[in-house]
């Protein structure tokens, strides 16, 4: 059932105009122009969220919102505040009188939907002090730019943890509108994820995801990406969700491949992580948009794992590592040093560098990322048969990790 949204403003136009913004994201809407109007609406059919105005007449729009914190109704339904007035004293008097959200007039459609949607998944979802995260960690790679990498990280990360903790390791590949893993991993899967999306959501159940991964010998799992970009359409949030928590329940650690964009399913994808990888490249466009996806991660709310990792694509001499810290104010965690023709040859024939010899500075900095993503839990335990993967790690990280409680 779509999601109510009730929407408070003054302005005809402006109403209208975000009416429209969120109903092409498939929600209801109700209108109304004033605080008293708002609060009678919303005992009256209590929505799933409400968006209100500042300036209103009569009861303005902060009182508004403490008065919808005291209904039962409204209690804990999410408000963003949607306003041309920006101060950081307008803001603190909006979060003070209960809002979730603040966003500031005039706002793009997408930003609109965007915030909307993490209010929603957020008041959907159970509080973790009520319930404890269960299940496996969940590492997505991630980058708003094309041409970083990530495939190739994915794929090699996923094969660093399974050889380091001599477990299945499912790799998802959930790039959008093509999916390309398999190649990597020189694979012919019997299963994609197209025959998996065009299912009913109500045929979807564990064992049938199960049944959609494709073995490999290093102990990998591949769930194989799209292969027909129609596809794609059908690759919906909803199904995300449904796809990875089902996996989390059979598996200690999973790594996602994800798409360069912000769609509703890589936004979803991107909420159950709880690492994400951020991918850059050395050069000034790649940090743009870099910096451009963690204005989007703060705007979301994240409170996650960030592991900048930095990827050396070309020979020649990129941004210094002090450059790129001090642009996007966030520490490197990972260096993926050049290495000559190694990527493509790689690529080109389906062998995961991560196979080939332990004694370079590639594969040092594979189980270094490795270990960093298998969480707390995991690195302060000691498999039965440590693997050499685990016995190397280790050495190099001894001292590095707090002792264990």
């Amino acid at each position: 059932m779509a999601a109510r949204v009730l929407v408070v403003d003054d302005s005809q136009v402006t109403a209208k105009v975000t009416q429209s913004y969120l109903e092409a994201a498939g929600y209801v809407v109700q209108t109304v122009a004033d605080g008293q109007a708002a609060l009678q609406a919303a005992e009256d059919h209590p929505p799933d969220l409400i968006l209100l105005d500042v300036v209103l007449p009569g009861i303005d729009g902060f009182e508004v919102c403490r008065r919808l914190r005291k209904l039962p109704a409204t209690l804990s339904t999410p408000i963003i505040m949607l306003t041309s007035k920006s101060t950081i004293a307008d803001k603190k008097v909006g979060f003070e009188a209960g809002a979730d959200d603040y966003l500031t007039k005039p706002v793009e459609s997408d930003e609109l939907q965007m915030r909307a949607a993490a209010q929603l998944r957020r008041a959907a979802r159970p509080s973790a002090e009520a319930t404890p995260a269960t299940g496996g960690r969940m590492a997505a790679v991630y980058s708003l730019r094309g041409g970083t990498g990530t495939t190739s990280i994915a794929v090699n990360l996923a094969l660093t943890l399974a050889k380091l903790w001599q477990m299945p390791v499912p790799l998802l590949d959930l790039v959008m509108p093509v999916g390309v893993c398999d190649s990597m991993l020189n694979l012919r899967p019997p299963y994609r994820l197209d025959g998996l999306v065009s299912k009913a959501i109500d045929a979807i159940d564990g064992e049938v995801i199960k049944s959609f991964l494709t073995q490999h010998s290093s102990g990998v799992q591949l769930l194989a990406g799209l292969e027909d970009p129609v596809s794609a359409e059908l690759l919906t949030d909803r199904v995300m969700v449904l796809l990875l928590e089902s996996l989390r329940q059979q598996h200690p650690l999973l790594v996602m491949d994800t798409a360069h964009d912000f769609s509703p399913a890589t936004v979803a994808a991107l909420d159950q992580a709880e690492t994400v990888l951020l991918t850059i490249t050395p050069d000034l466009n790649s940090v743009r948009l870099a910096h451009a996806a963690l204005e989007v991660f703060k705007a979301l709310g994240y409170d996650k794992e960030l592991l900048l990792t930095v990827n050396c694509t070309f020979s020649k001499p990129g941004l210094s590592r002090a450059q790129i810290e001090k642009a996007l104010n966030q520490p490197i965690n990972t260096i993926i040093p050049y290495y000559e023709g190694i990527w493509t040859q790689a690529i080109n024939v389906g062998a995961p560098v991560l196979l080939g010899p332990a004694d370079n500075a590639l594969v040092t900095a594979f189980e270094d990322l490795a270990w960093q993503v298998s969480g707390p839990a995991l690195r302060q335990s000691k498999p039965a048969q440590p693997s050499a993967t685990w016995q190397r790690v280790t050495a190099r990280w001894r001292g590095k990790e707090p002792a264990k409680k």
